[in-house]
């Protein structure tokens, strides 16, 4: 039975979440009463927590295709110009602040990008990082809870600390400022764009 796994970032506040989805019909649906629900925890999980590392480091050439990648998103993110200019409007409140950073990043910093660094921000991700899980659907939750539980790579994790920006006072104190700040870019476009936040 097929499986849909697919995942993204986003930025809440001042915090950077990645996020990992998977998705597969309800073993209640199958004709042979599957286990599809415990494979895909399974499956995602094993994503998750054991990438292919040889040598305990990611493939240097899969670090260079992801820089590609991720060289591409940054740079498309003026084709949306309601976009472009509601995230200007952010960077040039917040500045280097957390929640003034773009979520991908930005072109000067991927060079700094490494596969020893990465490969230990992943292994400090793992190990530190808060980590939810939220499933939704038709499922059994006391029997889904168990299978999360008995998960031989959740069984790996060390307990850990909450570590995430609940209240950012810098943040927070930025929104009470009075005062204006404006900022043009001009560009050869048929139609402008206005972000203004108060």
């Amino acid at each position: 039975m097929e499986q849909v796994t697919t995942y993204g970032i986003d930025k809440i506040g001042d915090n950077q979440a990645l996020k990992f989805y998977i998705e597969t019909i309800s073993d209640e649906y199958t004709l042979e009463k599957e286990n599809l629900l415990e494979n895909a925890i399974d499956l995602i999980l094993d994503i998750v927590f054991n990438p292919l590392m040889p040598d305990e480091m990611f493939k240097e050439e899969f670090i260079k295709v992801e820089k590609n990648n991720l060289k591409k998103i940054i740079e498309a993110k003026i084709d949306d110009k309601g976009f472009y200019a509601f995230n200007r409007c952010i960077e040039n409140m917040y500045g280097d602040e957390g929640f003034g950073l773009y979520k991908y990043g930005y072109l000067e910093d991927l060079e700094k990008i490494n596969n020893k660094k990465i490969s230990n921000y992943y292994k400090k991700l793992i190990n530190e990082a808060k980590i939810d899980i939220y499933i939704s659907g038709n499922f059994n939750e006391e029997n889904t809870k168990k299978i999360i539980l008995e998960n031989k790579n959740i069984n790996k994790l060390n307990s850990r600390k909450e570590n995430i920006i609940v209240n950012n006072s810098l943040t927070e104190n930025k929104i009470k400022l009075k005062k204006i700040n404006e900022v043009k870019e001009e560009m050869n476009i048929n139609q402008g764009k206005l972000v203004i936040r108060t």
